[in-house]
């Protein structure tokens, strides 16, 4: 795939965080609401609580989960910088099927207990534990994107002048500025040319 141009990247990783906020933001919605429905003495509150939970994972939690991953992989293959970090998608999947097996099982045990009877979900601890830990991974990706901590993957394309030699060898560029620095007659407007300049002889006067 061609490479995209930096405003397509730049709208393209503004979509990227947004959806990842949003994916946050409903996650974190979904932490407050099990907690309450863990605490109340209700059985009407923690009934409507758990149903919550349930409808925010359909209607938010999930379409923004795996919108975010796609945005995420199509910066990837769209854009110059290729698949730079292997850790974080990695992450990413860990959630969503996390999410998808774990929470959301608890979840679903969580309503038809308490839609049956008026007695607590046997779920409600490891749903809230669960929901923290989501939470916990998502700043920790979080600060991972900024701080980078990870090396680089075989995938990483960076298409340019500004393209880093391969381990071991010297920079062509480098190589032959320093030479040119070396030089004492080298005027410095030639470094950077490949070229060196050889100096001015002296300047000619006219007799009359």
């Amino acid at each position: 795939m061609r490479p995209a141009r930096k405003p397509v990247r730049q709208w393209l990783l503004l979509l990227h965080v947004v959806l990842s906020v949003g994916w946050l933001g409903a996650r974190a919605g979904n932490l407050v609401i099990a907690v309450d429905a863990a605490r109340t003495a209700s059985p009407d509150v923690r009934r409507v609580c758990y149903e919550l939970v349930d409808r925010l994972d359909f209607a938010l939690v999930i379409p923004l989960a795996f919108r975010s991953l796609a945005s995420g992989v199509l910066i990837s293959v769209a854009t110059k910088w290729g698949l730079v970090r292997l850790a974080k998608l990695a992450l990413t999947l860990a959630v969503i099927a996390f999410s998808t097996f774990g929470l959301g099982v608890w979840v679903e045990t969580s309503v038809a207990a308490t839609a049956r009877s008026d007695a607590a979900s046997p779920a409600a601890v490891a749903l809230v534990v669960g929901a923290a830990g989501n939470i916990v991974v998502f700043l920790f990706m979080t600060w991972a994107s900024i701080t980078k901590p990870w090396p680089r993957t075989p995938w990483f394309i960076r298409r340019g002048s500004d393209r880093p030699p391969p381990p071991g060898q010297v920079d062509p560029a480098h190589q032959r500025n320093a030479r040119l620095l070396l030089h004492p007659l080298t005027p410095r407007a030639a470094l950077g040319t490949g070229q060196r300049r050889e100096p001015a002889g002296p300047a000619s006067v006219s007799r009359t």
